[in-house]
């Protein structure tokens, strides 16, 4: 009898302790993982090709360099080693914004597909496979639909009661909330956040507007070749309910998606860039004694510090200056943005001769770095980024390899941009099932063994 009560409070007390500590693994925008998957990003490829082409997504190694386009937007079979190409993700035209989940299998992207961009998804890694020659581009909507990638959509659906243009997909660590931009019309400047609850990887909800931001306070994407290309909403990884967004001034935001006012203050909406420490900033749209053009927020994986570029003339801490950049971008962050003076600081502590006159945009954390602002890391935390002259690459600067050196993942200028990195895991460990979650697994299979135990001494009983 003495067993069987030590098992059944061994399971008890496991089922009640991984049900009081369960939770999802810390995510953002570049979502947090064991090792650094991945890259994937947009680019205007493929653009000879007679079955297809134009802009979808694609995907390298971080490792790899100077990587340029295939010449075919299908998946190759049996690719040479090494391959100097990248591979494709999806195969719609255009594809823009891709988003990684928390488990880095899934990439959320926007697509214009139909009659107007709404959000898809496909699988990763994803095999696009192109249908037999014969194609006829002419008198379809985007061009030849000839390559197929099995994407899910989940805006703009029969059964939701509301559409628009929909960019810049973002989802919560859980996977239970799914965020992005909805425009009025394709070049429209009337912008907000809408959001739509998401049960078992599908939309469980009707589509809402975000009402704690100010309506139409939300940059447009820059859709003026049909890109979809924008700032992209990102969801907090400890903090659901906060979402980071950038306003039509060019102005980081923080929101609260249920109203909430923030930080102990009587705002639901708090505009970061205007309190951030830039020597020049101030509430207000762009222009002389105004915050020069901050954009493209991305949290770091545990939440607590904000990656962004900016224009900005000069840094908040040092005295080294951008100034030799003209009006380009360069990556920035900020911490403390819960506090009434947020603290924004250069990524680099001096801009590479070799790098004048690049602008460096769409920075994103590394998954598994675990710093992330210079003066905690004592160099430059690592990331990815786009780095834009006569075209654009991308670009990674791995710390936790020991070579800060910046390598060029592409190196063609071929229009490459956006990119996301997937967070990569062991088969043991996933972000939906930490020890936690675990918990209650084991202490069903005690507490069976209990049962068993218990079964097996009363037929011993009966027996004698």
């Amino acid at each position: 009898m003495r067993i069987y009560k030590l098992l059944v409070a061994a399971g008890a007390a496991m089922m009640s302790g991984g049900l009081a500590t369960a939770a999802p693994l810390p995510a953002g925008a570049t979502f947090a993982g064991q090792q650094n998957g991945n890259l994937v990003w947009s680019a205007i490829c493929v653009t000879n090709d007679p079955n297809g082409g134009g802009q979808q997504l694609w995907t390298a190694s971080p490792s790899q360099s100077n990587l340029t386009c295939p010449g075919t937007a299908e998946t190759p079979q049996n690719p040479p080693s090494p391959y100097n190409h990248y591979l494709p993700v999806t195969a719609g035209q255009p594809d823009s914004m891709p988003y990684f989940s928390a488990d880095g299998k899934t990439v959320y992207f926007s697509s214009f597909r139909g009659s107007e961009n709404a959000i898809y998804s496909v699988a990763f890694p994803n095999t696009v496979v192109g249908n037999p020659p014969g194609c006829v581009p002419a008198g379809t909507v985007n061009g030849c639909a000839s390559y197929s990638d099995n994407a899910i959509q989940f805006t703009d659906l029969p059964a939701q009661t509301s559409s628009g243009f929909d960019y810049a997909p973002t989802v919560s660590a859980d996977g239970s909330v799914l965020a992005w931009i909805r425009c009025a019309a394709a070049s429209s400047a009337a912008c907000d956040l809408w959001t739509e609850q998401l049960s078992g990887g599908s939309p469980s909800s009707q589509p809402q507007r975000i009402a704690s931001i100010p309506s139409n306070n939300v940059a447009p994407p820059n859709n003026g070749s049909g890109d979809g290309d924008g700032n992209r909403p990102e969801i907090n990884p400890n903090f659901p309910d906060r979402i980071l967004y950038v306003d039509v001034h060019s102005h980081v935001h923080v929101a609260s998606i249920s109203g909430t006012n923030l930080f102990g203050g009587s705002s639901p909406d708090v505009d970061l860039s205007a309190i951030a420490g830039c020597p020049t900033c101030a509430t207000g749209s762009t222009g002389a004694g105004q915050t020069p053009g901050d954009e493209h927020p991305d949290w770091s994986p545990d939440g607590s510090t904000i990656l962004f570029d900016s224009s900005r003339p000069g840094y908040a801490t040092g005295t080294t200056s951008n100034t030799n950049q003209g009006s380009n971008n360069i990556p920035f962050t900020m911490s403390g943005y819960t506090t009434p003076a947020p603290q924004d600081a250069a990524l680099w502590g001096a801009i590479p001769s070799a790098d004048t006159g690049y602008s460096f945009i769409e920075a994103v954390y590394a998954p598994a770095d675990g710093c992330f602002t210079r003066a905690a890391c004592g160099a430059a935390p690592t990331a990815a980024w786009v780095a834009v002259k006569k075209g654009s690459n991308i670009i990674v600067e791995d710390q936790t390899l020991g070579n800060p050196t910046q390598v060029f993942v592409t190196n063609n200028h071929t229009n490459n941009a956006q990119v996301t990195w997937q967070p990569l895991f062991s088969s043991s460990q996933l972000p939906e099932a930490p020890l936690a979650v675990g918990l209650p697994i084991a202490a069903g299979a005690i507490l069976v063994s209990a049962g068993l135990w218990s079964r097996r001494r009363h037929r011993h009983k009966a027996a004698i």
